[in-house]
């Protein structure tokens, strides 16, 4: 971790009020000032990279941003020091307090909240659900960087992402509540969070400034049915007649084979061909969703007509459990879906004139990355073969579907797969267990396959190359 971060995030658990004095005792206690003697000593080489979030006057050499950058902010704010940042607690107050430590780094940006402040201020139910009978206040985060055109700098774009998650479960949107164990929360969101930071710092570099202006937001009480941008919506500090677009961020540490769904492409009609021109750009598989709405931020802009997208990785087994945990961010996969945001915005502030609304309703695809050959497979018990031949162990192909991998290797209907990557295939049960066990990076398969003829079986090796879909 760099130590400008640690350094932030001491700030933020030992000095804000609210933290109780046995848990400033329990987490700033001699392991955490051991971390930051360790990182202080590496931190030469680190600093020379210079993050995006660094002072506005940093070096031109850096182009894009840096995934190593964003992770450092996942690591602070997954981490047990935050207790899942729920709205409207202590926990969501410093990690607020982190995300404004940060900001305060970064000369271009003005706060944009109440009073001159960075804050957004509005009620949400206390943890224990909405028939518990609490209330507490949370805050949406409000950065502006100004437009460098007179006649642009009216117009607005917003890039947005919720920073907060279920805390400790007890307001009834874990899937695992366990009685005092922290949801960190790694990928939802504090990937999305970390990455709109070093968005911020990336862009309020001079060489990078855009024409328009850009609000950067960053919402709480999402996970209790968007609640921040609800409000924010509801209360806007910039008029939404002259908020020309939304970019919302949620989800985006889990990249997969490089499997990218982009949302809200119908809602305005150049977004479709800017998304294939950067994922052909930044080698990504983008999956375009052309629906508007969506369970995230996005949905509170597309309501008032406002052209959207929406940037996800896709769902996993780790979803609202405490499984969420930083060490499973993919660093790279975070940094070029970071920068696929970079390049869709400043394509946006090029334009020279603001994208037109376009209604897009429908269902939001909520992508779970499976992995697909194209084949279905069956026993061999029912399959006769030539003339003189012993029935072979395997597992029988009954369809080959056109145009996917399987048929793409070559593979036919009625040849017998007997060996995938070398583990022997006996029977169907066989062929489905090597099918689960792929790995989701996608490496090429080996199948050795039977293919009938007329005198007896032909032995292939044909090499597969699975898909996501």
């Amino acid at each position: 971790m760099h130590p400008s971060r640690l350094t932030a995030a001491l700030t933020a658990l030992l000095v804000l009020p609210g933290l109780s004095p046995d848990l400033r005792a329990q987490q700033g206690g001699a392991a955490l000032l051991d971390a930051a003697a360790g990182s202080a000593a590496g931190s030469a080489a680190g600093s020379a990279t210079g993050s995006a979030t660094g002072s506005a006057t940093g070096s031109a050499t850096v182009t894009g941003l840096d995934g190593e950058a964003i992770v450092d902010h996942i690591d602070v704010l997954a981490s047990d020091l935050f207790e899942g940042r729920h709205a409207g607690t202590a926990a969501e107050r410093r990690a607020a307090a982190y995300i404004v430590s940060v900001l305060e780094e970064i000369d271009a940006l003005e706060p944009a909240g109440e009073g001159g402040t960075w804050f957004q201020t509005f009620e949400v139910p206390a943890p224990g659900g909405p028939f518990s009978g609490g209330r507490n206040q949370a805050r949406n985060i409000l950065a502006l960087l100004p437009g460098t055109d007179a006649d642009l700098r009216p117009e607005l774009i917003v890039i947005g992402a919720h920073y907060d998650h279920v805390g400790f479960g007890k307001s009834g949107n874990a899937l695992d509540f366990i009685e005092d164990q922290i949801h960190n929360g790694a990928d939802d969101n504090a990937s999305g969070t970390a990455t709109v930071l070093e968005l911020a710092g990336w862009f309020a570099r001079p060489q990078n400034r855009p024409r328009r202006s850009i609000m950067f937001q960053w919402y709480s009480g999402e996970e209790l049915g968007l609640l921040g941008s609800r409000h924010y919506v509801n209360n806007p500090v910039w008029p939404l007649t002259q908020t020309v677009f939304m970019l919302n961020l949620d989800m985006v540490g889990r990249l997969t084979a490089r499997r990218l769904v982009v949302g809200g492409t119908g809602t305005a009609d150049f977004i479709p061909a800017l998304v294939d021109e950067l994922a052909s750009e930044l080698d990504l598989d983008v999956l375009q969703d052309s629906p508007g709405a969506a369970p995230s931020d996005n949905t509170s802009f597309y309501e008032k007509k406002i052209p959207v997208a929406f940037l996800f990785t896709g769902l996993h087994d780790d979803y609202h459990r405490t499984s969420d945990d930083s060490y499973k961010i993919n660093a790279e996969g975070v940094e070029a879906v970071g920068n696929f945001a970079r390049g869709f915005v400043q394509a946006l502030d090029d334009m020279a004139t603001p994208p037109e609304f376009t209604l897009a309703p429908g269902q939001a695809l909520l992508f779970i990355p499976t992995v697909y050959v194209g084949a279905v497979f069956g026993g061999t018990r029912a399959i006769e073969p030539p003339a003189g031949t012993a029935k072979p162990a395997g597992a029988v192909v009954t369809v080959v579907i056109p145009d996917a991998p399987a048929g793409e290797a070559g593979l036919l209907e009625g040849d017998v797969v007997v060996a995938v990557d070398g583990h022997a295939i006996e029977g169907l049960a066989d062929m489905v267990g090597r099918l689960e066990a792929i790995d989701l990076s996608l490496p090429e398969m080996s199948w050795a396959v039977l293919r009938p003829t007329e005198t007896g079986y032909e032995r292939l090796t044909l090499t597969v190359q699975p898909r996501l879909r």
